[in-house]
């Protein structure tokens, strides 16, 4: 049995690695692992951001399947790490970021599961993805809506029950404080739950009042206006200096050292054991904090690491050319992927291990520079969803495979890599047999922000072949295209081809093909039966 790693680095662009022809070239390490492996060049999320795209990435199912993405895999067929562990894996995932977390299933067949996760980012993802919605509702009705308290309580407890698991695991490694005291953490959260199981009505009231702030009034027992003003003043005081660059944040996530470190203690605890490791590198999303994380925490080794990369990225690097700090960060997140590989070497493993490494989802950052703004369908331009996927190991064959490819392939390619034969639920196919013909599309989708609420509003479709792209916006249960591109003169989708007479009969098969796809997404949701579709 070899062993695998899935490495999966955040907002990782297909791109920007040197391998991929961008300049300054700042990816010596993962391009050696894509020269001297297979390289998918034509490789696609199925959906951005985090927490929409990583059920694909585990389960081979769509992010729309199964009423949404709003429980993760909590509620989803089986995940491929069940299937290794029940085949004599022992399996082994650390995360870094809140939206893959065992909150929202993904500790699913796993033998060991650590949660590396900053609180901060934590409570506030919290709040975007969920607490905010019910703040809406709250507010549209003068908080005549109580079904919002009785919706919110459950959940809270939940979140907060999680926190405390997450503590306690951090407790557990002896993972580093990152600038925070846990005890400190642990005595307020503890409070905030006493408060909820005593009047879980007033919690609601500090959360309406405090909004996304809400974790610094954790364990307060009354509606401060002294500390809402406090906090109000911080906001707009960390707006101010942040405004241009991040100078100062709250954000403290756990870096790729710390995870290359616990997975070699784990590795050196029994190298003989054949494994998979799930493991994901959170640096390259936090690349804007860069400067931040320089001025309140400059140690000497952050300083070296800084610039080094700093040195790499300014050579071949043009005079306005953007994208400075997310180069930075990636040439950081490239001399960790190389460690990890002296980290194989060291235990006499590179022999014997196939890793993969993707990207979640990809992020703005320089090309194509396009200053969009919040309008949600830019999560389907390609600097979103375009990520690589490199495979490289003892028996992998070095080359290019152009045909397109998605992360519903990642669980039959792993399992396939395995011996395993994929479950029928899986969507995706094994990218390394040859028996499984190639797929002529893929798509992308998204719910929106907040929570998913199929049916309740707008949720959003993107379906691309290798020359066209379409992305629609569904609202009720009506698809409307709303984009159209051609990748073949246009790959940098500039010019919306939607209603042009020349490209009339390609507009007219994605929308029926997308139409197929609504009735899916809306039968499995409950909301809507295929003859309601328009």
């Amino acid at each position: 049995m070899k062993n695998i790693i899935l490495l999966i680095v955040d907002t990782l662009r297909f791109d920007r690695l040197g391998s991929s022809g961008h300049r300054p070239a700042v990816t010596p390490n993962l391009d050696a692992l894509a020269t001297s492996g297979l390289n998918f060049p034509n490789f696609f999320s199925n959906g951005c951001v985090t927490s929409v795209a990583f059920p694909s990435l585990f389960t081979s199912t769509l992010p729309l399947d199964f009423g949404g993405y709003d429980n993760g895999i909590k509620h989803r067929p089986v995940s491929f790490p069940e299937l290794l562990t029940e085949n004599g894996y022992e399996t082994y995932g650390l995360v870094t970021g809140h939206p893959c977390s065992s909150h929202f299933g993904y500790n699913r067949g796993f033998n060991k599961f650590i949660d590396l996760i900053d609180l901060y980012q934590y409570f506030r993802a919290i709040y975007t993805a969920y607490l905010g919605d019910l703040v809406s509702r709250w507010n549209e009705t003068e908080g005549r809506d109580r079904s919002v308290l009785d919706e919110f309580a459950p959940k809270y407890r939940r979140m907060l029950c999680d926190a405390i698991r997450y503590i306690h695991g951090l407790n557990d490694i002896s993972a580093p404080d990152n600038g925070i005291a846990r005890d400190v953490q642990l005595n307020r959260i503890e409070r905030e739950l006493t408060l909820l199981e005593g009047d879980p009505e007033f919690v609601w009231a500090k959360i309406v009042k405090f909004g996304n702030n809400y974790q610094f009034a954790f364990g307060e027992d009354e509606l401060s206006d002294r500390l809402h003003l406090r906090l109000q003043r911080r906001s707009r005081f960390h707006d101010r200096l942040n405004k241009r660059i991040f100078l100062l944040s709250h954000r403290r996530a756990f870096e790729a050292p710390t995870v290359n470190n616990l997975f070699d203690n784990w590795v050196a605890s029994d190298p003989n054991r054949p494994f998979f490791a799930f493991l994901h590198y959170f640096d390259l999303h936090e690349a804007k904090l860069l400067i931040s994380k320089l001025l309140t925490r400059p140690t000497p080794k952050r300083l070296c690491d800084f610039a080094r990369a700093y040195g790499k990225i300014r050579r071949d690097r043009k005079p306005a050319q953007r994208g400075f700090l997310y180069d930075l960060g990636l040439a950081l997140v490239d001399e960790n992927v190389g460690e990890l590989r002296r980290l194989l070497d060291r235990h006499n493993l590179t022999d014997d291990t196939t890793i993969l490494i993707t990207g979640d989802h990809g992020t703005e950052a320089g090309h194509p520079n396009r200053g969009v703004g919040s309008y949600l369908p830019r999560m389907f331009y390609d600097e979103h969803i375009h990520v690589p996927l490199i495979i490289n190991g003892p028996d992998i064959q070095p080359g290019r495979d152009v045909s397109l490819a998605s992360h519903l392939d990642i669980p039959p390619t792993v399992l396939g890599l395995a011996g395993i034969d994929a479950p029928p639920s899986f969507k995706g196919r094994d990218l390394m047999s040859a028996s499984t013909p190639p797929t002529d599309v893929v798509w992308s989708e998204n719910g929106g922000m907040g929570q998913c609420r199929i049916g309740e509003k707008p949720v959003f479709i993107g379906r691309r072949t290798i020359e066209h792209k379409s992305i629609a916006t569904i609202e009720g249960n009506t698809p409307v295209i709303t984009e159209l591109y051609d990748l073949s003169s246009d790959p940098d989708e500039r010019t919306n081809l939607v209603g042009s007479p020349g490209v009339a009969g390609v507009q007219m098969e994605h929308l029926n093909e997308i139409k197929k796809r609504v009735v899916q997404v809306y039968e499995a949701a409950g909301q809507a039966s295929g003859s309601a579709i328009s």
